[in-house]
């Protein structure tokens, strides 16, 4: 069985609605058809009419629909700049912000993106990291772990 992902196809749809009128079940479609049976069965539930039939035309539309309406990947353009910056000023974390942006239904970009731009800026001779809460500084070393757990073990206990 293939379980590499791809999106089924309209002729695959077409399979799948005419094993259906046959009475096939899932698992049998899915072997034919060369899918995962959880494949099929999201694929059903996903693309029936309100009628509750599958129809592998309008199971098609549906699916390419979805696809041309669901969220596109934003790029940091200049806007989300100055959105980032504005927010980073208000003191703000990346994830606060990524999160805040989302909620307010604004072009998004995570956390981590957020912070590659802010180390550029540093590297460039920018300020946006003194922003951040640690603002890079060094972590505190801690001791010795198997010192200290030599010198726990070996004190005397009453």
């Amino acid at each position: 069985m293939n379980r590499t992902f791809k999106q089924l196809t309209a002729e695959q749809r077409y399979q799948i609605a005419t094993l259906l009128s046959k009475k096939f079940s899932q698992k049998q479609i899915a072997r034919y058809i060369g899918k995962s049976e959880s494949c099929v069965s999201r694929e059903i539930s996903r693309n029936k009419m309100y009628s509750g039939k599958y129809d592998a035309a309008n199971a098609h539309q549906y699916a390419v629909f979805r696809h041309q309406t669901k969220q596109k990947h934003t790029n940091f353009t200049s806007s989300v700049q100055f959105q980032v910056d504005h927010l980073l000023g208000q003191g703000l974390s990346p994830e606060q912000i990524s999160c805040r942006l989302t909620l307010e239904g604004k072009p998004m970009v995570s956390h981590e993106s957020i912070y590659q731009y802010i180390w550029k800026n540093k590297k460039q001779g920018g300020e946006l990291y003194q922003y951040l809460a640690r603002k890079q500084r060094s972590r505190k070393k801690r001791g010795n772990k198997t010192a200290l757990r030599l010198s726990w073990c070996s004190s005397p206990t009453n």
